[in-house]
């Protein structure tokens, strides 16, 4: 694999054509996907401490102390949760990243990856037993498969948040933020401006902001709301939905009200009467 096509790759693939086996086909220069590949994150160990800084706030506090130099992260979300082949393609960064020569760890074993998923899906447990790895349960929702070339950790964001009672990183998970502190925090990340017009371009962005929202009570959603702004989009008669009958009344137009018959009027409670004559000047 050069970054530079050589004569020697264009010779040999002449080669391989007029002198292999008719019965396979020799393509040269593959494209390996449409788009560069990136991995979804780069960890890189500042200091070589034993043990890395932890606090009680600390997310993913237990993850931490198992990373190395250099470690490559892959994240799954809840749209878009694991699917077959997905740990090939983790691999297959950790590879390309042994043999990069800016950011080659000195040693394999300062080389770790990761794979962060909100549960493990039948198909994540299909390509491990596939690939002869083995589950090792570190405890908490972290885990290790071992059996690969480096070494492979994988955290189940639903256990963990839940375990370290971490309500941000159940932004992430299936459960609902249950502090209003975590509420706040992504509330204000995802509609400030330096994140918002940004994010909004990205997909998946109705998923992030319908998961904000169920997180919120119905007051909490509509505070700070104009009247008719809440009203937006209701049908009629869903605006009408759970009123009682002396309640519509009050809120039919001065027309409507003047076309009403004075013993029908007579039959609704007081107050109500009395602020139709009001409206009416009767």
């Amino acid at each position: 694999m050069s970054k530079r096509r050589t004569a020697w790759h264009f010779l040999f693939g002449i080669h391989l054509r007029r002198h292999g086996s008719p019965d396979f086909e020799i393509h040269d220069e593959v494209s390996l996907s449409d788009e560069p590949l990136r991995m979804d994150f780069m960890v890189l160990r500042r200091t070589r401490a034993k043990e890395p800084s932890v606090s009680p706030r600390t997310t993913l506090r237990r993850l931490w102390q198992r990373l190395s130099l250099v470690t490559v992260v892959e994240l799954k979300s809840i749209g878009r949760p694991y699917r077959t082949d997905d740990l090939d393609r983790l691999w297959s960064y950790v590879h390309l990243c042994r043999i990069d020569e800016k950011n080659r760890p000195p040693r394999r074993s300062d080389l770790r990856a990761v794979l962060i998923v909100p549960a493990r899906t039948p198909a994540l447990l299909a390509d491990v037993d596939e690939m002869g790895l083995r589950w090792k349960n570190l405890g908490g929702g972290y885990w290790r498969l071992r059996g690969g070339l480096f070494s492979l950790y994988v955290v189940e964001i639903d256990v963990v948040c839940e375990q370290e009672d971490d309500d941000h990183l159940r932004a992430f998970a299936h459960q609902p933020q249950r502090t209003s502190e975590g509420r706040q925090f992504w509330a204000r990340l995802v509609g400030s401006q330096e994140v918002g017009m940004e994010l909004q371009e990205m997909e998946d962005y109705d998923e992030v902001i319908q998961k904000l929202l169920n997180s919120l009570t119905p007051e909490q959603r509509l505070a700070g709301l104009a009247p008719e702004q809440r009203l937006a989009g209701l049908a009629p008669e869903q605006r009408l939905a759970g009123l009682a009958p002396e309640q519509i009344v009050a809120a039919l137009p001065d027309a409507v009200l003047q076309a009403l018959p004075d013993d029908y009027l007579a039959t609704l409670p007081e107050p109500v009467r009395s602020a139709v004559r009001k409206r009416l000047g009767r």
